[in-house]
């Protein structure tokens, strides 16, 4: 086996530094005041023993801002940064936390030094564990000296683990770090790696066992075999051999090896220059300098050409010069962009982001099907029975080599790519005047249009209103929330609780007590001039909600003009008339026997002898959706707690036939639909992977909790 041969006598091993970059501190939701601090380890998993990468230098920097101040390590009391566990792991310095929402610059940075194969394409693995210390309730109001709290006196609250691809190609990354939702808090995360030298590992000779010696390739073999694997010899080359086989073979691995020197030492200028910041800081263009006569600056300078005897021994060690000639430039223009990046912090972040949010939106569309129809009839379904389409073609793609194998990101979440397989895959459709006409399987997925994370700008705060659903609490909406401050820090978030007490009630009054709480949130929070004012108001809304915030629609005139996102996530707009689900349907007689609630009668159209006169067909002819930019309507066939076509408010082929009620339903349906602009309506089907079976998947419970609890789904929303 060549590559055995090859590693018994020599080995090229790739040198890279890792230099991990902890930005900014936000505290979304964390349970607890107190210090915390991240812990990071650097490691590869290669079975039986973890090898780890030795962290050898650290530092921070005051970031100069843009004019905001956000507390200093000067102003808490912190444990300084320092290298831990027998070093190999480096600590952040510590930040106190104190109230919701707050951010703290931490800026430490932290380099790593990695030797592995040169062709390795194995991922790294960067764990940041985030550790947590009680700070005494007295102290947290003391205007005196800060109480200095030890190591010791930290436990590990919460760990998120990376895989860091590319580590000998190099790169610069963002990516924003998570914790789990019971330490919900963000911290920006930079990683740059470069490879920055060679090592030729030749072993002692005269070492090792007679058979090794007898077995093993002469140095000169182990030349020729490695430029081989390189495919040095090209069709001229063929009856070359002795001297000049070797001179050729010595030419190709010096070319090779400097060659990707040379590409590392370009892309940390060229990401220099991306930042702006070689002419703001002082920072000069290098020109690269390659091995050969003074002065050389290119690399058709051969190795065989300077060697005085041309033999294996005198090629390596001119190699190894070569080499070290060459890694001393590239770690010249490292060392440069570690000393301006962390004064710069702001701008590189920003510039990383914007891609991490280009590669983020490209890698969830890989899970979308996008459906653009013509605005014909948005009431009627193009095909009566989309849910065994979309469930079929959700099945396709979690099985196909194609999503499996998608290339992961620079900076990847163990949890998603462990689970790809398993998470839900989205049908989006939206309505166009110029579009073509449906398909039952028109749909595009994958690579889209560029597409703007940022928000338009408008004038005010943009608020968030998040309502709970039947039998639920404020608490249920958490998660959504958190996910959603993620991408808007400086919205304003109102979790509503004026419904906790009865959501068994009357619909109505339930709607009116959110249009109270959502008047007097505004008035406290957005009180007009000087202060900043009301720019936007969205509702997102899980189940009943849904129905709860069109009731208090028509008391929220006056916020018209702000109208501006209405999410429902699987609520029964048109109730519970043609639920498919015999068991969901006993269950529902049952608890309106037992419970007399107000709510399922309105929802079972049972509250009044005259259908006209129900509450769901009342709230049809209600006002107020037609004033939002979008209308969103989130769905799934495997949740039956709100019907299928209810909650995408369609009228289904049952409905069509059914000679009773059917036109009554048609025409509340359109009575909701008829006032929107067709091309604001966007209707989400999620399928689920939900592959057990039991009482709760049988009845649609499990899905329909699942548009509350499954962060992967609230990304890709979001």
């Amino acid at each position: 086996d060549a590559n055995v041969s090859v590693s018994l006598h020599m080995a090229f091993l790739a040198v890279s530094e890792i230099a991990v970059h902890i930005g900014r501190f936000r505290n979304v939701d964390l349970f607890e005041q107190g210090l915390y601090h991240l812990r990071c380890k650097l490691f590869q998993e290669t079975g039986e023993q973890n090898i780890d990468a030795v962290p050898h230098h650290f530092g921070a920097e005051e970031s100069p801002g843009n004019g905001q101040h956000l507390p200093s390590v000067k102003d808490s009391p912190a444990l300084a940064a320092s290298v831990v566990e027998q070093g190999t792991a480096f600590r952040t310095k510590s930040v106190l936390i104190r109230y919701c929402e707050e951010e703290v610059e931490i800026n430490d940075i932290c380099q790593f030094r990695i030797e592995q194969p040169a062709e390795s394409k194995q991922p790294w693995i960067l764990e940041l564990r985030l550790m947590f210390a009680k700070y005494p309730g007295e102290a947290l109001l003391a205007s005196g000296p800060a109480l200095r709290i030890s190591d010791s006196a930290f436990k590990s609250v919460s760990v998120q683990r990376l895989r860091l691809h590319n580590t000998v190609q190099g790169g610069h990354s963002y990516s924003p770090v998570v914790f789990d939702e019971f330490h919900f808090c963000q911290v920006g995360l930079i990683v740059h790696r470069s490879l920055v030298d060679f090592r030729l590992r030749l072993p002692p000779l005269g070492l090792g066992d007679t058979t090794t010696r007898l077995s093993a390739p002469s140095l000169e073999e182990s030349l020729l075999k490695l430029a081989h694997l390189m495919e040095a010899k090209t069709d001229d080359q063929q009856d070359v051999d002795g001297p000049a086989l070797l001179a050729s073979a010595v030419d190709r691995i010096q070319r090779e090896y400097v060659g990707r020197l040379a590409a590392a030492h370009a892309q940390t200028l060229d990401f220099l220059a991306v930042i702006r910041l070689q002419k703001e800081r002082g920072v000069v263009d290098k020109a690269l300098v390659y091995p050969g006569p003074p002065g050389t600056l290119d690399g058709n300078v051969r190795l065989s050409d300077r060697l005085v005897e041309l033999n294996a021994m005198s090629a390596c060690r001119l190699l190894m010069e070569d080499l070290g000639f060459m890694s001393g430039q590239v770690l010249d223009v490292w060392q440069m962009m570690l000393k301006v990046m962390p004064r710069n912090l702001e701008e590189v972040t920003a510039k990383l982001r914007h891609v991490w949010e280009k590669l983020v939106v490209e890698r969830w569309s890989e899970r979308i099907f996008r459906d653009v129809s013509p605005p014909i009839d948005v009431a009627v379904p193009s095909d009566s029975a989309i849910w065994a389409t979309h469930g079929k073609l959700a099945a396709t793609l979690r099985e196909s080599r194609y999503f499996q194998d998608l290339p992961p990101m620079p900076i990847e979440d163990f949890s998603v790519q462990l689970e790809r397989s398993t998470q839900p895959v989205l049908f989006e459709q939206r309505f166009k005047k110029d579009a073509t006409m449906p398909s039952v399987n028109g749909y595009s997925r994958g690579r889209l249009p560029a597409v703007d994370v940022q928000p338009l700008p408008y004038q005010g705060l943009h608020v968030f209103v998040l309502v709970h659903g039947f039998q639920g609490n404020s608490f249920d909406m958490r998660l959504i929330r958190n996910n959603i401050s993620l991408l808007y820090p400086r919205a304003l978030y109102l979790c509503s609780s004026a419904n906790e007490k009865d959501t068994e009630g009357d619909i109505t009054q339930m709607g009116v007590r959110l249009a109270d709480e959502v008047k007097l949130y505004v008035r406290d929070w957005c009180p007009g001039k000087p202060e900043p004012s009301l720019g936007r108001l969205s509702f997102i809304a899980h189940s009943v909600g849904g129905l709860i915030v069109r009731s208090a629609l028509p008391h929220l005139e006056a916020f018209k003009d702000q109208m501006y996102t209405y999410l429902s996530l699987s609520s029964p707009h048109l109730g519970y008339m043609y639920t498919a689900n015999s068991l969901f349907k006993t269950g529902l007689w049952i608890a309106k026997k037992v419970r007399k609630s107000t709510c399922l009668e309105q929802l079972s159209m049972t509250d009044s002898l005259d259908v006209n006169e129900t509450f769901l067909s009342q709230l049809a002819r209600a006002s107020g959706l037609e004033h939002f930019q979008s209308v969103v309507l989130a769905s799934s066939f495997q949740d039956q707690y709100a019907p299928f076509e209810s909650a995408r408010i369609e009228i289904s082929s049952i409905a069509i036939a059914d000679a009773k009620f059917g036109q009554h339903y048609s025409e509340m349906a359109r009575s909701i639909l008829e006032p929107l602009d067709a091309e604001r309506i966007i209707r989400f089907n999620v399928n689920f992977h939900i592959p057990e079976t039991n009482l709760d998947t049988v009845i649609g419970r499990a899905a329909h909790i699942h548009f509350i609890e499954c962060q992967h789904l609230m990304q890709m929303l979001v």
